[in-house]
């Protein structure tokens, strides 16, 4: 059944798709039924499409001529009210025929011939002329509403009765059908509004003759927009002939383009090149011998024609085409099913990149919930409007299709280096911005698109790579998503952790470096990329130490270098460091590093961040002095002495409360290093240490919780002291033994 129903199918089309002008490429009748299709449902299938199509013709032309019927009706009777009271003036006034019947009277003789010339001269020529154009007028408006009444009888006759079976309505539709085109019902259809408008052309300018007549003044202020219209009418029934795409589609302007395209065989297009050879030329030519059917057909031939040519077959007329379209239909569907795919076959290789780009962010702005363009403050004419999505469970596949869109358009823009570098870095940053604000409208639930995306960034060669702080990185994006995707990121391998950590430290230095890092938009991204370290070193795995090694050192050289940094993100890297001494081995030139950090802190104002940035230093130093061995301790010596000499001088220009937290650490700091280094610690270093704490300790109760533990510490460290020293006198009695 479904074969038979295809075959059919396929047989409606061929005729549908054949050419009107040739009448051998109609299928005969003979030739359908030599087929002997004997299955009632393959019958019913044609008939039920066949006549539907036809249906949908007829109502249209019903529609069409009804409206034509009651504007010929309204014109029709203001016309005669004109004709009424002017078509008298045809006639000579009665004055003029007494005086002629007075001469016939005299002795003179006067000829018949002569009386008639006179009498057809008292006649003014403008008034034949208004009587004959207002006339004329009238006879084509009753015309063109005879004609649409005779069509809508010939119409009503044309569909079958639902009664007979489907295979006689197939055998109707046929033989109807080619009556139909043969007899020319559909032009005939056409030339009624042609009529009407010709009618109404002929009275304006029968009524400006007339106004010309009474004054000049109300003529000119008449005939000025009945020019207009005389021309607009005009423009717009020429211009379709000569621009495919022009809408203004008119009967007038069909049979214009019927008529030029019958005498010259030009095929209604100025676009093509004005030097081309004679094969190219003779070639064309005979592609528009056919003559379209209608301008479905004349379009449909054009493309065709395009596409031949190679001028409109390119990625660019499809994705401009479903934009479009997306812009009526509006259906996820469609989205993720259509435009999607088509986005995939775009090459970013080929020269009409830049305008699938544009079509690109004709989609994102249609289907953004708000597009605010007061926000784009850039100066830049090409820069995008601001857009947000909100986090709305009942549009969360529109905006996951879109994501999903935006991060392929961006493996696109980055894998191969543009010749214009320039341009890829705005591109890039565009993208990436419509993609910060897709995550961030994405439920939790659907965290793949983040994860795709640090895929893409860990695993793919991308060429591109922001040159300055200027250009984006994919890397910020993937940051502002850091900690509500902590799960996805802690279940990521090893390298890629690594590679994460790596690239966000990269960027992070290159934000630092730039001299317009005080713009909200670096302070954010340092957050958010301070966030994604963060993550990862609280991710970092045992047995790898130099994954997230890597990412420490960087952080300690970031603390000890000139490189201005803002307290906030000083802060936080400081955070971060403590964070993983205690079980990430720094090394000697890192714990150097957190020693010039501490020195540049102690040689800064006082201030409560500051003594809290003191304390981590002071903390994360003591811990990662206990991991080293002596030797490499030995090194570290005179730059961390001179260093505790800047904090402890700081303490005297504090108020003692606010010293407890310094003189803790410094003697923690001490502790440790003692212990590394017996020598370290000399008795002057001693006694100054312990008169800072006296000062410090003065005034308050010893039963106080800080006091206390100065105390202690600081005795701890003089029993240390002291212990070292029996040690060295005795390691020197047993050598002078």
């Amino acid at each position: 059944m479904n074969g038979i129903g295809s075959t059919f199918e396929k047989s409606y089309q061929d005729f549908l798709t054949r050419d009107p002008e040739r009448e051998d490429s109609v299928p005969a009748y003979e030739s359908v039924a030599e087929q002997d299709f004997t299955n009632e449902s393959g019958w019913k299938t044609v008939s039920d499409k066949v006549w539907a199509y036809e249906q949908s013709t007829i109502a249209e032309w019903n529609r069409h001529i009804d409206t034509l019927l009651v504007f010929a009706g309204l014109f029709s009777a203001v016309l005669t009210a004109f004709n009424v009271q002017y078509y008298a003036t045809l006639q000579p006034s009665s004055g003029t025929q007494v005086l002629l019947r007075m001469s016939s009277d005299l002795k003179n003789p006067i000829h018949v011939t002569t009386l008639s010339s006179t009498s057809d001269s008292a006649v003014p020529v403008s008034t034949v002329i208004i009587n004959t154009l207002w006339f004329l007028a009238l006879v084509l408006s009753l015309s063109a509403a005879s004609v649409g009444i005779s069509v809508k009888q010939w119409l009503s006759c044309y569909i079958p009765p639902e009664t007979i079976t489907s295979h006689q309505r197939t055998r109707l539709w046929h033989h109807r059908q080619l009556g139909l085109r043969k007899w020319r019902v559909p032009a005939i259809v056409s030339v009624l509004p042609v009529l009407l408008q010709l009618a109404l052309l002929l009275f304006l300018v029968g009524l400006v003759v007339l106004l010309w007549t009474l004054n000049i003044v109300s003529a000119i202020v008449v005939m000025v927009p009945v020019a207009i219209l005389m021309i607009l009418l005009g423009i717009t029934s020429i211009i379709p002939t000569f621009a495919p795409e022009c809408p203004y589609k008119s009967p007038q302007a069909w049979w214009l383009y019927l008529v030029l395209h019958r005498a010259t065989r030009f095929d209604g297009t100025l676009t093509r090149r004005l030097f081309e050879t004679r094969r190219q030329f003779f070639m064309r030519l005979w592609r528009t011998v056919i003559i379209a059917r209608d301008w479905l057909d004349r379009d449909n031939n054009l493309l065709r024609a395009r596409y031949r040519d190679r001028k409109a077959g390119s990625a660019v007329d499809t994705v401009g085409m479903l934009v479009a379209a997306d812009h009526l239909v509006r259906d996820d569907a469609f989205l993720q099913d259509v435009i999607v795919p088509a986005f995939d076959l775009v090459d970013s290789t080929k020269s009409d990149f830049g305008a699938c780009l544009q079509a690109f962010y004709e989609l994102v702005q249609s289907r953004a919930h708000t597009v605010n363009p007061s926000m784009n403050g850039t100066g830049d004419t090409t820069a995008l409007p601001t857009m947000f999505w909100y986090r709305d469970e009942m549009d969360s596949g529109s905006v996951e299709a879109m994501a999903k869109l935006t991060l392929r358009i961006l493996m696109k823009v980055a894998v191969e280096l543009w010749p214009n570098r320039e341009s890829q870095a705005k591109e890039m940053s565009k993208v990436l911005t419509i993609l910060q604000a897709l995550l961030a409208a994405l439920p939790n639930s659907q965290s793949h698109v983040l994860v795709q995306l640090i895929n893409w960034y860990c695993e793919e060669p991308t060429t591109y790579r922001p040159k300055n702080a200027r250009e984006e990185d994919p890397v910020e994006v993937i940051s502002q998503h850091a900690v509500r995707y902590r799960s996805k990121i802690k279940a990521l391998s090893v390298h890629q952790q690594a590679v994460l950590g790596r690239r966000a430290m990269a960027r992070l230095e290159q934000l630092l470096d730039d001299p317009s890092s005080d713009s909200f938009r670096h302070r954010q991204s340092e957050r958010g990329l301070l966030r994604l370290i963060g993550v990862v070193l609280d991710n970092r795995q045992p047995g790898v130490p130099f994954e997230s090694g890597d990412v420490v050192t960087r952080l300690c050289h970031l603390l000890g270098s000139a490189t201005p940094i803002p307290p906030g993100t000083r802060t936080t890297l400081i955070y971060l460091v403590t964070r993983v001494a205690s079980d990430a081995s720094l090394s000697t030139q890192c714990i150097l590093e957190l020693v010039a950090c501490l020195r540049k802190l102690a040689q800064e104002p006082y201030n409560d961040t500051g003594a809290q940035n003191t304390l981590c230093l002071c903390t994360a130093i003591e811990i990662s002095l206990s991991q080293l061995q002596p030797d490499d301790a030995a090194v570290l010596s005179q730059p961390l002495l001179s260093a505790l000499h800047d904090v402890l001088d700081l303490t005297g220009y504090i108020d003692r409360y606010g010293s407890f937290d310094y003189l803790r650490g410094i003697i923690a700091i001490y502790e440790a290093m003692t212990r590394k280094q017996p020598r370290f610690l000399s008795d002057d270093d001693l006694e100054r240490l312990g008169a800072r704490v006296a000062v410090c300790t003065e005034g308050w109760s010893r039963e106080m919780v800080e006091v206390r533990t100065l105390q202690a510490k600081l005795s701890s460290l003089q029993r240390l002291v002291d212990m070292n020293t029996c040690v060295v006198q005795v390691l020197l009695s047993d050598k002078l033994m």
